[in-house]
C-alpha cells in the first residue's frame, strides 16, 4: 500500500533512538548486576549522544551512494531528504558529546572510550570507503569477499562493537578494581570472567537482531548495492529460509548459556532468553509491505518487522530493571 504519511512506529528509527534505547537499558541492567549502581548520568548520555553520532553517521554516509532510482528505505530517504538538517544537529551533538566526556568522565573510561572509538572508525572506513561495491544491481549480490573484512559480516562485527560500548563503564570499573586486588582475589576475577560470558552472549543477541534487519532488507540492500550479510555472496546463506532453523539453534544456545553461566544474576540471564526468544520469533511474523512515494523520487519501504526486532531487545531488560 502506498501512503504519503509516515507510520508512527517508524519514527524511532528515524530519528535514530532506536538503538540508543536499547543501549541504554542494557548498559543499566549491567551495571545493576555487576557493580551494584546505576550509570550515572555522565555515563548515561555520553553513552547515549555516542551511539546516536554513529547511527547517524553510518546513516548519512550511506545517503552518499543512495540511488533514489532504485528502491530504498524509508530511514535512507528520510536521511537523504533531511541531510542538511542531521548534519548541523550531528555537529552540534558531537560538540556537546566532547564536553561531557572530558569534563565529566573518569579518565580511565575516557581512556577506554577513545580505543573503542577508534574500532569504530575502523569498522567505518571498512565498510564506506571500500570499492567493494557490485556494479550489477538487478540480478546477482556482491561477487565475492574482496578483503579479509568481508569473511566478518558486518553485522558481526557491529554487534560486537555495540556489546563493547555497552559493556564499557561495567569493565571499566571492574578493571580498576582488580588492579586494586591480588592475583588470586575471587571477588574480583570471578565477575570478570562472568562480564566477559554476558558480553559474548549479548554481542551475539545484537548481532542476531543485525542479521535478521539484513534479511528484511536484502532486496533493497542488492538493489542498493549496499555491503550486509545478505549481499555478501560467501554469507547470504544466512539469510534464507533456513535461517527459522538456526534461530531455533540461538534459543538453544541460550539456553545452554543460563545453565552454564551460574555466575550470572538470574535477571540477567532471563533479559537475554527472552530478547533471543523474541529475536527467532520475528521469523514467522508476517511481512506488511509499506510504501511511501513523496518527497522521494521512488517508493520508500518500511518493514513493521525491523521494529519488532528492537523492541524485543530492550524490553526483557527493561522488565528486568523494574523489578531490581
Amino acid at each position: 500500500m502506498r501512503s504519503r504519511r509516515t507510520p508512527l512506529a517508524a519514527w524511532p528509527s528515524l530519528l535514530s533512538l532506536d538503538a540508543v534505547f536499547v543501549a541504554v537499558v542494557w548498559q543499566q541492567l549491567l551495571m545493576q548486576s555487576f557493580c551494584n549502581r546505576s550509570s550515572t548520568w555522565s555515563e548515561l548520555i555520553s553513552l547515549s549522544i555516542s551511539v546516536w553520532l554513529i547511527y547517524v553517521a553510518d546513516r548519512l554516509l550511506d545517503t552518499t551512494k543512495l540511488d533514489l532510482a532504485q528502491p530504498h528505505t524509508l530511514r535512507h530517504g528520510f536521511y537523504r531528504h533531511h541531510r542538511r538538517l542531521f548534519i548541523g544537529m550531528w555537529m552540534a551533538m558531537l560538540a556537546l558529546n566532547t564536553f561531557i566526556v572530558v569534563q565529566y568522565l573518569p579518565a580511565a573510561l575516557l581512556r577506554s572510550g577513545l580505543l573503542l572509538g577508534a574500532a569504530v572508525l575502523a569498522y567505518g572506513a571498512s565498510v564506506h570507503f571500500s570499492a567493494n561495491r557490485s556494479s550489477n544491481r538487478d540480478t546477482e549480490p556482491l561477487s565475492k569477499p574482496t578483503s579479509r573484512w568481508d569473511y566478518l559480516p558486518k553485522e558481526a562485527r557491529v554487534g560486537t562493537l555495540f556489546a563493547l560500548g555497552v559493556s564499557l563503564t561495567v569493565w571499566t570499573q571492574l578493571s580498576g578494581s582488580l588492579q586494586n586486588a591480588t592475583r588470586s582475589d575471587s571477588l574480583v576475577v570471578g565477575p570478570l570472567w562472568a562480564l566477559a560470558a554476558a558480553t559474548c552472549a549479548i554481542a551475539i543477541l545484537f548481532s542476531y537482531n543485525c542479521l535478521l534487519v539484513a534479511r528484511f532488507e536484502r532486496a533493497v540492500d542488492r538493489a542498493q548495492s549496499f555491503p550486509s550479510i545478505a549481499t555478501n555472496c560467501h554469507w547470504r546463506k544466512f539469510t534464507s529460509a533456513n535461517a527459522v532453523g538456526q534461530g531455533e539453534l540461538i534459543i538453544a544456545l541460550f539456553a545452554l548459556s543460563a545453565g552454564l553461566l551460574l555466575r550470572l544474576p538470574v535477571s540477567l540471564v532471563l533479559a537475554m532468553l527472552a530478547s533471543g526468544i523474541g529475536l527467532t520469533l520475528s521469523l514467522v511474523l508476517p511481512n506488511s509491505p509499506w510504501t511511501m512515494t513523496a518527497p522521494f523520487s521512488s517508493p520508500a519501504s518500511f518493514d513493521i518487522r525491523s521494529v519488532w526486532v528492537d523492541a524485543v531487545l530492550w524490553t526483557p531488560p527493561l522488565v528486568m530493571l523494574c523489578f531490581t
